[in-house]
């Protein structure tokens, strides 16, 4: 085995980090993805449903839309920490979308 200099391993180690931040971006994208898709699916079942299961609905609706809006807001922060600053583009590619 070659023995890593202070620079190499400190390189190394700054690499081992960007690709952790890299990867924990990406877990938190999908979960995101996840969650608006299942808001946009519950969205609509209840425009098909008839007024009396749509409370059901709409309040499973809500839930998908709260964690969708946090997990949102946790890939914000996930860009920040990585130098990313602007978030106009994950409002655009993520919307959150309304019943009404």
């Amino acid at each position: 085995m070659i023995p890593l200099t202070r620079e190499g391993a400190l390189a190394s180690i700054e690499a081992e980090a960007r690709q952790e931040r890299a990867s924990a971006l990406g877990r938190v994208g999908r979960i995101l993805e996840a969650h608006l898709d299942e808001a946009h699916a519950l969205k609509a079942r209840w425009e098909q449903a008839p007024a009396s299961a749509q409370p059901a609905l709409e309040a499973a609706f809500a839930q998908a839309v709260d964690l969708a809006r946090k997990y949102r807001w946790y890939l914000e922060v996930q860009r920040e920490a990585m130098g990313l600053r602007q978030h106009q583009e994950v409002e655009r590619q993520y919307p959150i979308p309304h019943l009404r």
